[in-house]
């Protein structure tokens, strides 16, 4: 049922783009499937005035808040963060953490921890499992698998990484589950 109705709100959704779409050419489009491949597209499959099927494509962003592949309810400062602007500050965070945190567990002498960054992933090994952080360029945001709380993804907003979904800041996460296993951790900034 929950599925039916939601392959019919989606039609209705995407003969509206199509509709805003063509408006201007004036072409005239029948739906006749609709489909959703990946999280972040929907696809539909159109009769045109002439009889062809055509294939049509939209690329939607995902929206962490409620799940949906509409976009609207994204943070206009996440929708609009520009990907130049998006490798400037995933950069800037991945360097943090890895100077901050090999800086903490060398002056804690913590022989087991360890952080180490490749291709735009970052492991940090610790007592409790493995911490994986990584870039994810197409929907702007960074991933972290948590041994401790599981998965989590951060888009900035507000000048910093945070979870859509809950409100958790990455460094705030981060801090408080290094500081849990290891002592007492803080972060020189913010990020």
């Amino acid at each position: 049922m929950f599925r039916a109705r939601w392959l019919k709100e989606s039609a209705e959704r995407t003969v509206q783009c199509m509709r805003a779409t063509n408006k201007s050419c004036g072409a005239k489009r029948t739906l006749i499937t609709v489909g959703g491949g990946a999280r972040d597209c929907k696809r539909a499959s159109v009769r045109n005035t002439f009889g062809r099927t055509e294939s049509w494509t939209k690329q939607v962003r995902f929206n962490s808040i409620t799940s949906s592949t509409d976009g609207t309810t994204v943070p206009e400062d996440v929708a609009k963060l520009s990907i130049d602007d998006y490798h400037t500050h995933a950069e800037a965070t991945f360097e943090q953490v890895l100077e901050e945190l090999d800086a903490f567990f060398e002056e804690q002498r913590i022989m087991e921890a360890e952080v180490d960054e490749e291709a735009g992933v970052m492991e940090i090994n610790c007592s409790e499992g493995t911490y994986v952080i990584n870039k994810q360029p197409p929907t702007k945001q960074i991933w972290l698998s948590s041994p401790i709380s599981g998965p989590k993804r951060f888009d900035y907003h507000a000048g910093q990484w945070v979870c859509l979904r809950d409100g958790v800041k990455l460094a705030d996460l981060l801090q408080t589950e290094m500081s849990q296993m290891y002592g007492e951790f803080k972060w020189t900034k913010p990020f």
